[in-house]
């Protein structure tokens, strides 16, 4: 009897052994399955995707040069030069803006190289003239090259360009207020220097 039990008891605790070392197998590999699933992946992905940020900002910019460049080749709003040739073989040119409204005018030339030389005179003076505005009593008076703004004999403002040895180079069309004149002036300014030149057919 004292046998049976003592057997008993060794097939107990070798269980008991066998199963203690069951569950130790177990949470290992529990562990090693843990370990493996943890494994570091971020630094793959943020590497993927700093060089697709990187690859997607060249692109933009490279679409934003074409694009601009592009921009730049159809918006050219500088106005243009027109020749023309009178009946009497003498020449002018009107100064005409990117919708075709004529802003100024010129005086009759003898030669169309003349006629050349006071647009070029225009493209020099324009940018650099002061604006004198005869219409205020008073007003200062301004060196050449300039602008002189005056109320015509009909109440409309207008202006002429005088070159710097005081020759009127260009008058511009009536206006009806003297902020449109100065609007007409300040157009000159900005675009008479890369404003096209063009002959007109008669």
């Amino acid at each position: 009897m004292f046998e049976f039990i003592k057997r008993l008891f060794k097939g107990k605790n070798k269980s008991e052994a066998q199963s203690e070392q069951n569950v130790n197998m177990a949470e290992e590999k529990v562990e090693n399955a843990n370990e493996a699933d943890l494994t570091p992946i971020e630094p793959l992905e943020e590497k993927t995707e700093v060089e697709s940020a990187t690859t997607e900002n060249k692109a933009e910019n490279e679409i934003e040069e074409t694009e601009t460049t592009d921009a730049d080749k159809k918006l050219s709003p500088y106005g243009k030069f027109c020749i023309k040739i009178a009946s009497d073989g003498t020449y002018m040119f009107n100064l005409k803006a990117s919708n075709g409204s004529i802003i100024a005018t010129s005086q009759t030339y003898t030669s169309k190289s003349s006629c050349l030389n006071g647009i070029q005179s225009i493209k020099n003076n324009a940018p650099i003239a002061s604006i004198e505005d005869q219409s205020l009593e008073g007003a200062e008076i301004q060196t050449h090259p300039k602008f002189e703004i005056f109320v015509d004999k009909g109440g409309s403002y207008r202006f002429r360009l005088k070159a710097t040895n005081g020759n009127i180079i260009a008058a511009s069309q009536g206006y009806s207020s003297k902020s449109k004149c100065k609007n007409g002036i300040e157009s000159i300014k900005r675009h008479a220097e890369l404003a096209t030149i063009i002959e007109e057919e008669k």
